[in-house]
């Protein structure tokens, strides 16, 4: 039988799986952003009217024995995004941007409406996605993407 070595190579070849086993996507809550560093209750709250910011808020818990900073975040498509601080300055509720926000050895930092918080300039408020990918960029370097929840005003959590 001379066709025996070939049925016998297609045998083989058909056992043999090119596929690798594709790495599953990590969820949005409890994001492992870099060691130590977990992303949680990311989102991006779109601007009532064309022009005006929108902001991103999300959650940090810093479960390391070491303190690290968040530098910057990027959302593709935005003109720039800003990192600021909101707070009550004799009685009159302020706004500025900060460098960069510290997140100590074993704490949580909430980047939250009338706090800390992230204001996206040059954003489109009719866009329908469902989700946003955001980069965040540490003080050492290292950077990690998410999705982000989209959000109107009327619908975020407040």
């Amino acid at each position: 039988m001379r066709w025996t070595p070939l049925f016998l190579g297609l045998a083989l070849l058909a056992g043999c799986d090119s596929a690798t086993e594709q790495p599953t996507a990590e969820p949005i809550e409890g994001m492992d952003a870099k060691a130590g560093i977990t992303v949680s209750d990311a989102r991006l709250v779109l601007p009532v009217v064309d022009g005006r910011p929108g902001a991103i808020y999300l959650t940090l818990a810093n479960t390391s024995d070491k303190e690290t900073e968040l530098a910057a975040i990027y959302l593709d498509g935005a003109d720039r995004v800003e990192l600021h601080e909101s707070k009550m300055d004799n009685g009159v509720m302020t706004m500025e941007t900060v460098d960069g926000i510290a997140i100590p050895a074993g704490q949580t930092v909430a980047l939250e409406q009338g706090g800390l918080h992230a204001m996206v300039f040059g954003i489109d408020p009719a866009d329908e996605s469902a989700t946003r990918e955001i980069t965040l960029t540490f003080a050492d370097g290292d950077k990690t993407s998410l999705d982000a929840k989209v959000e109107r005003v009327g619908e975020a959590a407040n």
